[in-house]
């Protein structure tokens, strides 16, 4: 990236004199809005780029600029400015930065690669080490813990009125993300596991062994949303050895297949896979919005849901389309004909849609239940923008999508909403993304707890509970176990949770002693700054940053961690970083509203993310006008900026997230942290009581603090991620680097989205499943549909998805623009792989 010096210059307080902008435009796809919004961010990302612009109020002496600013987008390391630092130049520098204690810097800041050890370049850190000034002995300074900034203070309830979870079999392996569950009146209880396994176990507490009753997974296509989905066993299981099972079958089309096993004779626990029955099969447009559950009514009859088809909005018109099963649940009597017969009280056999169905405008039903005691029929149906809900389904009832969303219209102001039936309850995205659906609770544990129909969020864990007819809509219970893909019920009405990433079967109890967590309601009572007005650390919150940050819309951002006092970081082998419970960490979020004016800079929010004994939980606080303090957030807000020079501006909406969306992006599966690591740290900044030092590697000022274990071995021999616009990077490293940052929270090896997509740095291209592999959830505007088309980046999904607007757009979550140049590098990327492995 280079600037042009026949730009206009500026200053500010914290800007040298003498920097440029240059502005670089790109077609968009299909928006107006966000084309203009796109070409200002380009704008201001190349004029930050060409400026040592640092956060209003933050010095030097006290905090490296951080990791999305000048230096990082010109491939620079960070820390005061001149050819010292600059990797790319060399130049005249101290020995922590060049080769030979004072000579030449040459590349050293860009040696190795992402995916092993790399070598160390030819001067930083390997100069220093080779005989330049080398860096502070391990433990060689006092480091002084937080004393005024701690986690916020916990409350934990008394009584029994409070609902709790435990693990309900400890004893037993891990599943592989279960999905479905089904009891046998014989004790035992069936478990699905995405990839096409069905097994069994006695339901008993210390049971520690299960039996593979099916096994589909040679012709189950699983991944996303694909995959084994439902189970059902027939009412007289035990003397038929019927199983029912949903699934996608592995074929040149995608079909969702509904099919009858029977159990074997010879040996009663295992399912003959030869028996085989197909009721029937419904194609499937994209590998998206499958439903897919199976249970049996009290009448009797074999009920299954089906999502719209998949895609966004409703896109292949299946929602109100009563020729078609997708979108709906359907229901068939498998006792009165061969494979079904129809029964004749479904509300089309008379004509004007396919008889199989029961109910329809639905946009994906995931997961429906029974309540035991009156034959009511329950389903959570998944959102697209604005609400989950929970529908209470009944015999001929059309509930509205894509005309509706919730309780509103969904693509315009006003619609026609005669004849849709509402959901009985609803949340908006704001306090969750993906609804799973439970049951009305019927056991005799919890006494308090009959009656209630409890539901569950996939991405943020939170549980809700909801009384049929309560004027109250619903209420939050507890945050649950991470990632709820399904609810099971056992014989005597108890209920279980399936932890899809964690492999782990959930029960409830009814004293889990409720904690509430005592947040002050201001930035300034945090105590974590001595200084709100040049945002100063407090003494023990150390600053950090990252080589390749997560794109927030172009903000910038600066990053604090802070330690429990006299605890250590625990780094393991693999590059991973794992902090002791007690560890709070900090960012910081301002933006540049007007690319050629740094004093534009806004604060917009400022977020916590806290480890605790029970897990991570977050909290942001936005900023008021004057930018004089920040107030507490915990349901979502927003900020309205105009961008762009005076006379020529765009509206733009920053989103400030919900407490419970921390949890959409701090997977469990990525162990919630998502910056902090080996390649991430390797890197240089200035540190407080080092200051003398100069730019020091992270890693060896974190060794000076004595905050690591075991040492760790001179920098220069550990992986190190590259800046995204780092020439001295091949494209490859670049691309792997930010896709690792952006994605791998989700997409990686027993990841939150089921798919085989495996976004870790580390992962080989063919570990990372794309190549030649069709998107699961359609072809997202390109021809090949493939999530990486050799030689093809503009052609491929992955790029495509980076360039999106609203649900297609990748990272989902916190994004309004895209990221123009890691699109351009992906795309060359792509561009120049010739075949798959």
């Amino acid at each position: 990236m280079t600037c042009s010096p026949s730009q206009p210059s500026g200053e500010n307080r914290n800007t040298a004199p003498g920097f440029k902008t240059m502005t670089r435009t790109r077609a968009h796809l299909h928006n107006p809005a966000a084309a203009a919004l796109s070409s200002w961010i380009t704008t201001l990302t190349l004029a930050v780029a060409c400026n040592d612009v640092a956060p209003t109020g933050v010095s030097d002496a006290t905090l490296a600029p951080t990791s999305d600013s000048p230096a990082e987008l010109d491939g620079q390391s960070p820390g005061p400015r001149s050819d010292a630092f600059s990797p790319s130049s060399g130049g005249s520098g101290s020995g922590a930065s060049g080769g030979n204690g004072n000579g030449n810097g040459g590349n050293g800041d860009n040696g190795g690669n992402i995916a092993g050890a790399p070598t160390a370049g030819t001067g930083g850190q390997a100069g220093a080490d080779a005989g330049g000034l080398l860096p502070p002995a391990p433990g060689s300074v006092s480091y002084t813990y937080a004393s005024s900034c701690s986690p916020p203070t916990e409350t934990i309830a008394p009584g029994d009125t409070l609902l709790g979870y435990v693990d309900a079999f400890p004893n037993l392996p891990g599943f592989a993300n279960p999905v479905a569950f089904a009891a046998a009146s014989d004790g035992r209880l069936f478990i699905v596991e995405q990839a096409g396994r069905v097994v069994s176990f006695v339901n008993s507490p210390g049971e520690s062994s299960v039996t593979t009753v099916l096994d589909l997974t040679s012709v189950v296509d699983g991944g996303g949303e694909k995959g084994m989905l439902g189970i059902a066993l027939h009412p007289d299981f035990t003397t038929n050895g019927h199983l029912y099972v949903n699934y996608i079958v592995r074929s040149g089309d995608r079909f969702s297949r509904i099919a009858r096993f029977t159990m074997s004779a010879g040996n009663p626990t295992v399912a003959d896979p030869a028996s085989e029955l197909l009721l029937l099969s419904v194609q499937q447009p994209a590998g998206n919005h499958n439903g897919g559950d199976l249970k049996f009514g009290p009448d009797g009859y074999l009920y299954s849901s089906f999502g719209d088809g998949g895609g966004s909005g409703d896109q292949y018109g299946n929602g109100q389309n009563t020729a078609s099963l997708l979108g709906t649940v359907i229901r068939v009597d498998v006792d009165g004909g061969t494979p079904y017969a129809i029964p004749n009280d479904n509300p089309f056999v008379g004509g004007g849609g396919l008889a199989e169905i029961y109910a329809y405008g639905l946009r994906n039903p995931w997961r429906i239940s029974f309540d035991r005691n009156n034959g009511r029929l329950w389903a959570g149906d998944v959102g697209q923008r604005g609400f989950e809900e929970v529908n209470v389904i009944e015999n001929g009832k059309n509930y509205g999508w894509p005309i509706t969303e919730g309780i509103g219209c969904y693509e315009a102001d006003s619609c026609n909403t005669s004849g849709l039936t509402e959901p009985v309850a609803l949340y908006p995205r704001a306090q969750g993304q993906s609804i799973t659906g439970g049951f009305v609770y019927r056991g005799t544990q919890i006494p308090w707890l009959v009656g209630t129909y409890l539901y569950a969020d996939f991405d943020t864990s939170r549980l809700w509970g909801y009384r049929y007819g309560d004027p109250t809509p619903t209420s939050e219970l507890i945050t649950g176990p991470a990632n709820v893909s399904s609810f099971g019920e056992d014989l005597n009405g108890e209920l279980y949770l399936l932890g899809y990433s964690t492999g782990r079967i959930y029960t409830l109890t009814g004293s889990g002693g409720q904690v509430t967590y005592n947040i002050p309601t201001t930035l300034s009572a945090m105590a974590c700054f001595s200084s709100l007005s040049t945002m100063t650390p407090a003494d023990g919150v150390l600053p950090y940053e990252l080589n390749m940050p997560l794109w927030s819309d172009g903000a910038s951002k600066t990053r604090f961690l802070v330690l429990p006092n006299g605890t250590q970081i625990d780094v393991q082998a693999s590059g991973e970083w794992l902090f002791p419970d007690g560890t709070m960490w900090i960012k910081h979020f301002e933006l540049q509203t007007d690319p050629n004016a740094p004093s534009s800079r806004t604060r917009l929010e400022t977020r916590f993310l806290v480890q605790s004994a029970r897990g991570l939980y977050g909290f942001t606080y936005g900023w008021n006008a004057a930018e004089s303090d920040a107030t507490l957030v915990l349901n979502g807000d927003t900020r309205t900026l105009d961008l762009g020079a005076p006379g020529n501006t765009t509206s733009y909406t920053w989103n400030l997230p919900s407490q419970s969306e921390c949890l959409k992006c701090h997977t469990v599966v990525s162990g919630g942290i998502l910056g902090p690591e080996t390649a991430q740290l390797n890197r240089e900044a200035i540190f407080p009581a080092l200051e003398s030092a100069g730019p020091l590697n992270q890693l060896d000022a974190f060794e000076a603090y004595g905050l690591l274990n075991p040492v760790q071995a001179s920098p220069g021999s550990l992986p190190r991620f590259p800046s995204l616009s780092d020439a001295g990077a091949s494209l490859e490293e670049r691309s792997r680097a930010y896709l690792h940052s952006n994605c791998s929270n989700c997409h990686r090896s027993g990841g939150t989205t089921g798919t085989a997509l495996d976004f870790l740095a580390t992962s080989s291209l063919t570990a990372m499943a794309v190549c030649n592999v069709n998107a699961a959830g359609g072809n997202f505007g390109t021809s090949s549909g493939l999530l990486l088309s050799p030689g093809n980046g503009d052609d491929s999904v992955i790029h495509a998805r980076l360039t999106g607007s609203g649900a297609n757009r990748m990272p989902p979550l916190g994004t309004t623009l895209f990221d123009d140049t890691a699109a351009d590098v992906i795309r060359n990327w792509i561009n120049g792989i010739a075949s798959c492995p």
